[in-house]
């Protein structure tokens, strides 16, 4: 991560997000078929005051897959998936600078150095786009009876930041593994629906920097000299969720009723290591929802009100430093950053959250809806570091099901 050193240069910042996606599937005869998905996102940011950064993305998944049916109602699938991502980023001073600005570089749970923002030498140029390179590649494996879905999915992700050129420095290298569970059990009863969701995520993200030198070749551009690696990130997320929900009257598009609790835990542990010097940073945050809607359907339109409420709280550890011997690091706590993130994720907090929705229903197989929703977030006490304690969010979604 990078991160501006003067807290006065924040300004405004513009986001721009496209997305597609798209899947379609085809069967060979009753036990076989065949389907692919695909997604697309590009994305933009960019902010209107100096330093100006610029972040340029581009996301794109693949997957192809297979599903079997057996005898006594069983199903079984595995499909591949490939999803590559880069985002280009570059900087820029535009005005009439009297002022050395600085880049936080980030290793990870805040701790870092400190660079100069000038040329093309450092981690963030402003000449040219640096890359950070991503690509996620594995499978799933599906299995399905009449009420019970389990579904078991590994990637390896790989990436690099910087231009694998010969006069272009790879700054670093990362990876890891990525691995989830989904288990549904639905229960029907007459017109009703039970349903009970699991699920659980593990990611392993290690960064080694990698040690250069520059040799300039008279007459020649400058080449880069790979000397080595260190290891300094070593960081894992692990997530799980329960879900509990009902729903009754399920003719039509929408429900009569529907009800849902929903409970998740989230970990996060990093230890970010530039020799001698090492950061320990860890959390546990918790969190509980409750949702209701109520559906009103009258000659092909659709009424729907939703309530919901939730109540989140963490704990953990914000900063452990310490030495594995003695020598000296020129790494910097960015603390600024540091106490805010930490708060936003461990503080308590209460919410609730409305939404209305209209649906017509123009034919069986297609309908339009448009929604607008209201969420309302607010910590228990006073914030230390956060400058505000109440977020709220009001959306308005206008679409087609079919």
């Amino acid at each position: 991560n990078f991160l501006e050193e003067d807290l006065s240069t924040a300004g405004v910042k513009k986001k721009e997000t496209y997305s597609l996606s798209g899947a379609f599937a085809w069967s060979f005869n009753r036990d076989l078929s065949a389907g692919l998905k695909f997604d697309y996102k590009a994305a933009d940011l960019t902010k209107y005051k100096d330093p100006r950064f610029m972040n340029v993305l581009v996301d794109l998944s693949f997957s192809p897959g297979l599903l079997f049916r057996l005898p006594e109602n069983i199903s079984l699938g595995a499909n591949f998936i490939w999803r590559h991502s880069q985002e280009e980023l570059r900087s820029g001073l535009y005005g009439a600078e009297t002022k050395t600005r600085y880049v936080l570089v980030d290793e990870g749970a805040f701790y870092g150095a400190s660079e100069i923002l000038e040329g093309d030498i450092y981690h963030i140029s402003l000449l040219f786009s640096r890359p950070l390179m991503q690509n996620r590649f594995g499978g799933a494996v599906q299995f399905a009876t009449g009420r019970f879905y389990s579904l078991f999915t590994g990637l390896w992700r790989k990436g690099h930041f910087g231009n694998r050129k010969s006069s272009s420095v790879v700054f670093c290298e990362f990876g890891g593994p990525e691995l989830e569970y989904q288990g549904i059990l639905q229960i029907p009863s007459n017109d009703a629906l039970h349903k009970v969701e699991f699920d659980a995520a593990y990611k392993k993200l290690i960064n080694r920097t990698n040690s250069y030198t520059y040799k300039v070749i008279p007459g020649m551009s400058t080449e880069i000299k790979y000397v080595g690696q260190n290891e300094t990130l070593s960081g894992d997320d692990v997530n799980a969720g329960l879900e509990w929900s009902f729903k009754k009257g399920l003719e039509g598009y929408r429900p009569d009723w529907s009800f849902r609790v929903f409970t998740d835990a989230f970990m996060r542990f990093r230890t970010v290591t530039v020799y001698p010097k090492y950061r320990k940073h860890n959390f546990t945050k918790l969190a509980i929802h409750l949702d209701a809607e109520r559906s009103i359907k009258r000659s092909g339109n659709v009424y729907s009100f939703a309530l919901g409420f939730r109540l989140g709280k963490g704990f953990g550890l914000a900063k452990e430093d310490g030495a594995y011997g003695p020598g000296s690091s020129k790494m910097k706590s960015f603390d600024d950053w540091l106490n805010r993130q930490f708060e936003y994720d461990t503080a308590g907090r209460s919410g609730s959250s409305f939404a209305f929705t209209y649906t017509r229903i123009l034919s069986k197989s297609l309908a339009v809806y448009a929604c607008f929703s209201d969420s309302f977030i607010s910590l228990w006490t006073k914030p230390e570091y956060l400058d505000g304690r109440v977020r709220n969010l009001a959306t308005l979604k206008i679409g087609c099901d079919f």
